[in-house]
Parts: C-alpha cells; structure tokens; sequence
C-alpha cells in the first residue's frame, strides 16, 4: 500500500472509489471540502485502495492536536490495513500531537477505533443541530 498526502490529482480517484456507491456522497464529507484538504495538504489518500483520510491541525489548542475529519474506505477494500496505515502516516507527520476523532456511537466504525488501539476518552450527547451522541476518540502520541 503507498499512503501520502493527497494532491489534487486525486480528486477524481477519490470520487469514483467505488463504482457502486459513491463515496462522497456516502461520507458525512462534502466534495467541496474535499477539494479544500487536498489543496490545504490536509488528505491522506490510500493509491491502493483510493481511501482517503482528512484531518486538521489545530493551531490554537493547548495541547495542539489533530483532529480527523473522514476517514473512508471502499467496503472491497476494509480489513486491510488501509485506515490504519493513514492514522500513522498521520502520526509520522504530527509526531507530537494527539489525534481526535469523533464518531457516532451507534455506527460499527467504533470497533475500528477499540480494535486499532484508540481510547475512548469521552461520550459527547447530543446538541445543537447535532442529533446524534458521538464518542471521541484519541489517538495518543507514544512516550
């Protein structure tokens, strides 16, 4: 598998990943944001599997830390390696910073998480707009 940072190139890879679903689409993630992180240097693409991950460094948190946006990969190509091979590609780039995720707490990608070593560190409920109770993940950096 050849993780990097996307470009935006890729693009087109990413939205034709799956030729039965569209992954754009299916993702909480928009296309325009999508374009955004590719030209912000903020994606993670999979050259495989034409996953993708995409995440923001915080630049204001104290500690900083990274947060994870989308991580997305086309069901023919799950249990791979392919999400977690980007989380540390993540980590290589951010070698002292945390890394968050949130995730709906009644969706199966919670097992990803408990199963690739992350900690839960909280349940957030729902609020605002915001329907659904999400768990927040971390992804600690290693002492």
């Amino acid at each position: 598998m050849t993780v990097r940072l996307g470009v935006l190139q890729d693009y087109e890879s990413i939205r034709k990943s799956n030729n039965s679903t569209n992954a754009l689409e299916n993702s909480a993630y928009f296309p325009n944001a999508i374009r955004e992180d590719l030209e912000n240097g903020y994606l993670i693409f999979d050259d495989e599997t034409h996953g993708f991950l995409a995440f923001y460094p915080t630049k204001k948190s104290d500690p900083p830390r990274v947060t994870i946006y989308n991580i997305y990969v086309p069901k023919s190509s799950r249990k791979k390696g392919s999400g977690f091979q980007m989380v540390e590609f993540l980590r290589e780039l951010y070698p002292d910073r945390p890394i968050l995720a949130k995730c709906p707490v009644d969706i199966e990608s919670n097992k990803w998480y408990e199963h690739t070593g992350w900690k839960l560190k909280e349940v957030l409920p729902p609020e605002g707009r915001r329907k659904r109770a999400l768990n927040l993940w971390v992804y600690e950096v290693e002492s």
